[in-house]
């Protein structure tokens, strides 16, 4: 009779271990999820209104593969209300760094809920797809999150519309963040007259 040895068992205990690890530890089948490639935030209080969104879908609503969050533009410029919604995203590692932040109009917002599983990619290739010399820079979280902690002093965000039922890079909103540029300062704000 031949001895395992350490080497012999340890590989052993590795082909049974294997597959448990595989199996993982989800809560969730597969088919119990939806997998939205875009998020769209419709109004302020995003905690409470991430909380609606689930509570409305049959599936639970996986962020993981997120290519794109879409902000209410009228949400954007409000340095506050932008703030919660960044703080939700960095507290929550499922929405990667690279995810590209968009604002965009009630029409669009409508239309990217329709197409919610697959307009993330899309989005993506807006940038891919532009003519030369007409490249437009991507906005993504991470630039969105180092202008809100370093305090730079503003950020162009990408205005998406919709044009003959295609959602289209168009403009871009300024949002500033009410600080002096060349000494990372906070600006006063005036008084009421």
């Amino acid at each position: 009779m031949r001895r395992c040895g350490w080497s012999g068992c340890l590989k052993i205990f590795l082909w049974i271990l294997m597959p448990l690890c595989l199996a993982g530890c989800a809560n969730r089948e597969l088919e119990d999820r939806s997998f939205p490639s875009a998020m769209v935030v419709r109004e302020a209080g995003i905690e409470a209104s991430m909380e609606e969104q689930q509570n409305q879908s049959r599936l639970y609503l996986d962020y993981g593969h997120v290519k794109a969050v879409i902000i209410n533009k009228a949400l954007v410029p409000d340095i506050q209300n932008l703030k919660e919604i960044l703080a939700y995203l960095e507290k929550r590692p499922v929405f990667a760094r690279n995810i590209l932040v968009f604002a965009a109009e009630d029409d669009v917002l409508e239309a990217a809920e329709a197409r919610v599983d697959e307009i993330g990619p899309l989005l993506e290739d807006l940038y891919k797809n532009q003519p030369k010399g007409k490249e437009r820079q991507d906005v993504a979280l991470a630039d969105m999150l180092n202008f809100w902690h370093n305090h730079e002093a503003a950020i162009e965000v990408p205005v998406l519309i919709l044009k003959e039922g295609d959602i289209i890079l168009d403009d871009s909103v300024t949002v500033e963040n009410g600080v002096v540029p060349t000494l990372g300062m906070p600006v006063a704000a005036k008084a009421a007259e």
